[in-house]
């Protein structure tokens, strides 16, 4: 029962990290300068509360993981600031959401997870629902005066954005496969990776002297200290949900949790109505999320 609240929260934490994109972009913020705030804001956080839970030995085998979580994360996220200003909405939320395949690939062809049948309705009934989702979105924002996807620049960044996404959660899953029981270990984890993001401080520094900005933005740190407690939760909550709960069931479960949090969100927030592919892609998620739950009775 524990691995499932956490999973949902971990969910709802992403749902609430993932309008940070959206947000980036309508203030104007400088990508370099967001980053370089929340990696540091990032580090302050996650260090102290590794020296408050204390150090937790970390197996030989999996150092390497949280060093390569954090360089695909700052891949990820460069990719994705990047091709929000080049393509529509729709197109990207999709193609971002079907990185789900990677950790799910893994979970079951290099840690053997057991897969029946109704595990892979579920799978197929979840990727339908994040294209009706995504399709849906396209229309409700509608093409604007963004280009399409098809240049080559943008189907590159989202490539990029999506395949690394999917790799910082199939390191997560590798990592569970060391540590399955939750300790201090998440925190650590979560610590080496956003402390790689640092070098985004000197990429902002330099752009500073030639931009001839100030690095220090009150809108910029308060966004990315929301930025960094959000992302921390929800990747740290991952890492445990991972550890309670077989990878085949965790990542798609919270891929269709994270959009339909983002699509309350949208509702309560933003006054977003919900298109009809939408509902209909609520629908196919919810059946997806009750094939994966069935297939692991």
């Amino acid at each position: 029962m524990v691995g499932y609240v956490v999973l949902i929260v971990s969910a709802l934490a992403g749902a609430l990290f993932g309008q940070t994109y959206k947000r980036k972009s309508e203030y104007g913020l400088d990508t370099a300068l967001v980053l370089a705030w929340f990696a540091v804001v990032s580090v302050v956080l996650l260090g102290t509360v590794v020296l408050a839970l204390g150090f937790t030995q970390v197996k030989q085998a999996a150092l390497w993981m949280p060093f390569a979580h954090g360089v695909a994360m700052a891949i990820a996220m460069h990719s994705y600031y990047a091709v929000i200003g080049e393509s529509r909405l729709g197109i990207s939320w999709t193609v971002i959401q079907l990185s789900v395949v990677i950790p799910f690939f893994v979970s079951v062809v290099v840690y053997q997870e057991p897969l029946g049948r109704w595990a892979v309705l579920g799978l197929v009934s979840v990727l339908l629902a994040i294209i009706l989702f995504g399709m849906g979105k396209e229309r409700s924002s509608g093409a604007g005066n963004k280009k399409d996807a098809g240049s080559r620049r943008a189907l590159l960044l989202l490539i990029s954005a999506s395949v690394f996404t999917g790799i910082t959660s199939a390191l997560l899953r590798s990592f569970a496969s060391y540590h399955p029981e939750p300790q201090a270990v998440p925190t650590f984890f979560l610590l080496v990776s956003a402390t790689l993001l640092l070098i985004n401080v000197p990429i902002c520094a330099y752009r500073s002297v030639r931009g001839g900005y100030s690095p220090w933005n009150r809108l910029t740190v308060v966004f990315s200290l929301y930025k960094s407690v959000t992302n921390m939760t929800a990747m740290g909550l991952l890492l445990v949900s991972v550890q309670l709960l077989p990878g085949f069931f965790v990542f798609p479960v919270r891929n269709t949790l994270n959009i339909l949090f983002v699509l309350g969100l949208s509702a309560v927030l933003h006054r977003e109505r919900v298109t009809r592919l939408e509902a209909v892609g609520l629908l196919w998620g919810i059946l997806g999320i009750a094939l994966l739950s069935y297939a692991m009775q």
